[in-house]
């Protein structure tokens, strides 16, 4: 008889950053990462080299042990300022905000910014109706940022971890639920400015960090990484972005004249305050268009698909208090 109750998995899956780099943290209520709404397919790699030999059949004699590398995709809705996008950028910096001078913080700001070094983090997952827990140390990530005009917000971690430890006796965890709240929004459209002057309006897009993440041996012994390693390189930041020109001169300066131009999407739950209190906003700085076809204004409102490659990339995202 089959246990077809675990087909509905009681998972449960939070991330802490890590006080010491490539030691295990230990998870605390609150350390959810949003609303995971797809399927996560968690790595457990055994793989093996196969190995012939003279004179007997032609498949493997024997096998050699390989070194393992923990790779794997986390698609998240993010919710507030808990996500942990310090694993894919580097810096995290918060502080509290009043925007009418009355001596009361309307709301906390945290604003991730890129570093030359990656903060590492461990990420568990508990099914407790299997009791096996996994805890992926010393995890650094890329990202895929997606949105679009009155669609959630989406993100993507593109995990790499140094090693994982298995537990099949893990005690209970904690509150690992995010609180019931609506995502992060499309609402407004997001400009393209060149030196403050907007020239185009932005509907949605997809903005990808690559660091080229690589699980490395330490030569001690094991098979598991040491630590994960980081590429520089010029195609760290990689964007698309849905555009309707505003401006055809100032486009056509980004378009061929190949000129420099600035990104800001904003995305958002609240829209009664002025700033606003409840966002995500991403900045692309000092960009630089890849592919920008140019439309006929007679052709009406037409949105065209730009590829660039910018300079820098921050976000802010701002919690209400």
């Amino acid at each position: 008889m089959s246990d077809d109750y675990l087909h509905v998995v009681d998972d449960h899956v939070g991330a802490a950053v890590e006080t010491t780099k490539y030691n295990e943290e230990s998870l605390n209520q609150g350390d959810y990462l949003g609303y995971l709404v797809e399927e996560i397919e968690w790595p457990n790699p055994n793989p093996q080299g196969p190995l012939p030999h003279k004179g007997t059949k032609r498949g493997p004699y024997a096998h050699a042990p390989e070194a393992k590398s923990y790779e794997w995709d986390i698609e998240v809705v993010p919710i507030d300022s808990t996500i942990p996008l310090e694993i894919a950028l580097g810096t995290r910096t918060e502080s509290t905000v009043d925007t009418d001078g009355d001596s009361a913080d309307e709301y906390q700001e945290v604003v991730f910014t890129e570093a030359a070094k990656l903060s590492t983090a461990t990420i568990r997952r508990v099914q407790t109706d299997l009791s096996l827990a996994q805890s992926y140390i010393g995890t650094k990530t890329g990202l895929n940022i997606s949105w679009a005009l009155n669609e959630p917000l989406s993100i993507t971690f593109n995990c790499v971890a140094a090693r994982m430890n298995y537990d099949t006796n893990p005690p209970s965890p904690p509150d690992l639920d995010p609180p019931v709240k609506a995502p992060f929004m499309g609402w407004m459209l997001g400009s393209a400015t060149i030196d403050g002057q907007e020239f185009a309006t932005i509907e949605g897009g997809d903005v990808s960090v690559d660091h080229g993440l690589e699980s490395v041996p330490g030569g001690d012994g094991g098979r598991e990484g040491h630590y994960v390693s980081e590429e520089t390189g010029a195609e760290l930041f990689d964007a698309s972005l849905s555009m309707t020109v505003t401006d055809t001169y100032l486009f056509e300066k980004v378009a061929t004249d190949g000129a420099l131009f600035d990104v800001e999407a904003p995305l958002h739950r609240d829209r009664t305050n002025d700033p606003v209190h409840d966002a995500f906003i991403l900045t692309l700085g000092d960009n630089k268009a890849l592919d920008a076809p140019v439309s006929s204004p007679d052709e009406g409102r037409v949105v065209d698909d730009v590829e660039l490659s910018p300079k820098s990339i921050q976000i802010e995202i701002r919690d209400p208090l």
